[in-house]
């Protein structure tokens, strides 16, 4: 995916969360702009919550989703172990 398609989405005001879809179907659900960095090659998720920090290729990012509402109970898939 085009880094660019990613910080547009970061920084769109007021912010919405939103959720990239990885090649392998992992997603990662952003809930605000300082829990990722990207650049032209490669990003970081952190999830604060878990203590994790998964670091990404761009190139690996199939997609990129966003809801017109932010929903607290929006599903980012880490109840499945992903």
């Amino acid at each position: 995916m085009d880094y660019q398609i990613i910080l547009e989405a970061l920084r769109r005001q007021p912010f919405s969360p939103f959720t990239l879809r990885m090649n392998d179907r992992r997603e990662f659900l952003i809930r605000h702009p300082e829990l990722i960095t990207v650049t032209r090659r490669d990003g970081s998720v952190m999830n604060p919550s878990i203590g994790e920090t998964v670091h990404l290729e761009t190139v690996l990012i199939a997609s990129l989703h966003t809801k017109s509402k932010p929903d607290p109970d929006w599903d980012d898939g880490s109840a499945n172990g992903k």
